[in-house]
């Protein structure tokens, strides 16, 4: 019984499904690798854990508002919420918890960090309505999900400059890109609901959209490098990855959900092949 419980729980935070969790990270890593801080190592782990934290928030918050959605939904109709297997009470107080950690955590940064990093909740808990009434939800995620680049900004001490706007923006195409491509495991059952997403909204030009939003990530990523004085390595890696990425797209079938989600997951290693490419400077040219 408290074994179950337990599996519960970890399932409402998605801890076995950690590819969000994953995705959410990049951009701070980045963000850090790109200030090169390298004194401010605690600082990166104390971003670590509250990815952790506020990813797993994220989850039961947007489970909460759409449990009686989710039960509906093929994908998402096991999950504990929508299934029954643990009570909205329940996971208000994991929430609380979990909220509370986080908390603890901010409150180890400067004041302006501090300040930035409460303001988070609000588009945090407006996400998950988003697609009762916004044709392209997933805007406003990607417009969510990369405000940590602020955040590391800001508590590096760092002055917000041109710089921080364009790894968002690249971040925030990157974040377009990937989860309209999840959300094809899921447009079937959201034009039913009447929910909304950029799967649906995007019609027949999907995969262009996708495409466009993959090329503009990595523009961004490459004048980011120009304006970090990065060297011809960098900017020759990006380009080959820039490239198997559309490879790669021109080949994905958006109606098969099993492609869709394998896509969705090689976003991970577009993460970590990106944290490589942006720690390769400061090892060898630093």
């Amino acid at each position: 019984m408290i074994g179950n419980k337990i599996k519960n729980y970890l399932e409402l935070i998605r801890f076995f499904n950690p590819t969000g969790s994953f995705l959410l990270l990049y951009p701070i890593v980045i963000t850090f690798l790109w200030l090169a801080e390298f004194d401010q190592l605690a600082m990166l782990g104390l971003f670590v854990i509250g990815t952790f934290l506020m990813r797993s928030c994220g989850c039961i918050i947007n489970d909460l508002c759409d449990y009686k959605f989710d039960s509906k939904v093929t994908r998402t109709k096991n999950r504990p919420l929508s299934s029954g297997q643990l009570s909205k009470i329940e996971a208000v107080i994991i929430l609380l918890v979990l909220l509370s950690c986080a908390l603890l955590i901010l409150l180890q940064l400067n004041n302006k960090a501090i300040i930035f990093g409460l303001s988070l909740i609000i588009p945090i808990s407006i996400y998950p309505l988003t697609k009762r009434f916004f044709k392209y939800p997933q805007l406003f995620l990607g417009a969510t999900f990369n405000l940590g680049v602020f955040l590391m900004w800001l508590a590096l001490g760092q002055d917000i400059s041109i710089i921080p706007f364009i790894l968002y923006l690249a971040f925030v195409f990157w974040t377009i890109g990937y989860d309209t491509v999840y959300a094809h495991q899921d447009i079937e059952d959201d034009m039913a609901l009447g929910l909304r997403s950029t799967a649906i909204s995007f019609g027949e030009y999907n995969l262009r959209i996708i495409m466009f939003c993959y090329i503009l990530f990595i523009v961004l990523l490459l004048i980011s490098g120009i304006l970090k004085g990065y060297g011809f390595i960098y900017f020759a890696l990006l380009n080959l990855l820039g490239i198997y990425i559309l490879g790669r797209l021109s080949f994905l079938d958006l109606a098969n959900k099993a492609d869709c989600l394998r896509f969705f997951k090689f976003n991970n290693m577009i993460g970590i092949i990106l944290v490589i490419l942006f720690l390769m400077p400061i090892l060898f040219y630093n």
